[in-house]
């Protein structure tokens, strides 16, 4: 197997880019499964920044997301899993470091497939796979999409397929936010959106900032930003 061009025909069939000019400067290929594992030397091949190609590493999906998160990898670093690319039966899943070992469990891996962790994985079209144990891990950092509801100027938040009033129904949007918020914008389905940083707790996300932790109070009503009919006796 040459290893580089594997990996690039298995992560261009998922739409991964595995450099990115705002996302990942290098890009570094290793193997998952070889003799002392936790003895190999990865430390700065994985990181913000950086994206990390993981060879034969099915087998050993835990131990390889507990031995980068013990280098200092946060473990809300986006992983994909990409089975038998450019096979038929193909699969490209994603989800955090955190879960990526119960997700290879979960979804019933099988090789040959490859490992990405970096935060290009967010721009991929990796399905997302995300379990409880990624979902409910306290204290990583998430990105959320929020605005005002049109016809009513409610507070809403982005939950992945649609608005909800509810902080809790948020979703990560991650490195796609951007590109969420000038969809939805641009279809006039919300009003003035933005994105802001918060931690995932038990009770749910936690805005960073204290004018978002009172936004997400709610309902919080913006009348200014409600649509009113055109008053006829007004100029055009």
């Amino acid at each position: 197997m040459i290893l580089g061009p594997a990996a690039l025909g298995c992560a261009a069939e998922a739409m991964l880019l595995l450099t990115h000019r705002d996302h990942s400067s290098a890009v570094s290929f290793v193997a998952g499964q070889c003799k002392g594992l936790t003895e190999q030397d990865w430390s700065g091949l994985a990181g913000q920044g950086r994206t990390l190609v993981i060879y034969m590493g099915i087998a050993t999906a835990t131990d390889i997301a507990d031995k980068l998160m013990a280098d200092g990898v946060a473990p809300d670093m986006p992983a994909a899993v990409l089975e038998r690319g450019t096979l038929s039966g193909s699969r490209a899943m994603r989800t955090l470091l955190a879960d990526l070992g119960p997700m290879v469990q979960r979804e019933a891996v099988k090789s040959p497939a490859i490992i990405v962790v970096g935060e290009v994985v967010e721009l991929s079209d990796a399905q997302d796979k995300l379990g409880p144990l990624g979902t409910n891990c306290r204290g990583r950092r998430m990105k959320l999409l929020t605005g005002n509801d049109l016809p009513t100027g409610d507070v809403i938040w982005w939950t992945g397929d649609g608005w909800s009033r509810h902080i809790e129904d948020a979703a990560d949007v991650g490195v796609a936010g951007e590109s969420i918020l000038q969809a939805e914008e641009g279809a006039r389905r919300v009003n003035v959106p933005y994105l802001i940083e918060a931690t995932a707790t038990a009770d749910g996300p936690r805005p960073a900032h204290i004018k978002d932790r009172i936004r997400a109070l709610g309902p919080t009503m913006r009348p200014d930003l409600t649509l009113k009919p055109a008053d006829p006796a007004a100029g055009s």
